[in-house]
């Protein structure tokens, strides 16, 4: 599967993430900051840093082994049921 997110060092859909979800009370930074987690999910920390104020999400591992990594919003363990 490939998004329209294209990663600027490969020119290739980006493929680091699966999700990256931000909360921002600016809606222009949250998507620009959104953009690229999708490609580095592992600036997280470091955008976290100097936006504090900012809640964020970002899965990534692909879709059998999904990780999780959130700032400033409550992750609770799913349980692996089927529907």
């Amino acid at each position: 599967m490939f998004g329209h997110i294209i990663d600027p060092r490969t020119g290739a859909p980006a493929e680091s993430a699966m999700l990256a979800a931000i909360v921002d009370p600016s809606a222009t930074d949250g998507d620009a900051l959104t953009t690229a987690l999708l490609t580095e999910p592992a600036l997280l920390d470091a955008v976290q840093q100097r936006r504090p104020q900012m809640k964020a999400l970002v899965l990534s591992g692909g879709p059998t082994a999904p990780t999780a990594t959130a700032k400033g919003i409550a992750l609770l363990e799913a349980q692996n049921e089927r529907i």
